[in-house]
């Protein structure tokens, strides 16, 4: 049986954007998690991590915007989950380019 370990004792993020012009807008985030036990009795700890994000959406049209984000910008390799003997590492540097349209 595995019982999910996930969270640290202290968790923060702070996330903030701001437009550049009307039309550009460029933001970015950063994601802390404290240490966790890594097993039930706590003999192993997960380490503490920082994650660190950005973006930047463009107006194309008042309907239609771009966006693209990058996920851990310096690609830390933290584990994202941590349950009973074994840990899931999250996600390394990740690229995402967005259509947002609205009718």
């Amino acid at each position: 049986t595995a019982y999910e370990i996930t969270y640290g004792d202290w968790s923060s993020d702070v996330c903030s954007s701001d437009l550049v012009t009307p039309k550009l807008q460029v933001g970015g985030g950063a994601f802390y998690t404290s240490a966790v036990w890594g097993d039930l009795p706590n003999t192993g700890q997960i380490p503490d991590w920082w994650r660190f994000d950005a973006m930047a959406a463009y107006k194309i049209t008042p309907k239609l915007t771009a966006q693209f984000n990058i996920y851990n910008l310096t690609d830390k390799y933290y584990f994202g989950s941590a349950y009973s003997n074994w840990g899931v590492p999250g996600a390394s540097r990740t690229f995402a380019l967005t259509l947002r349209g609205s009718y």
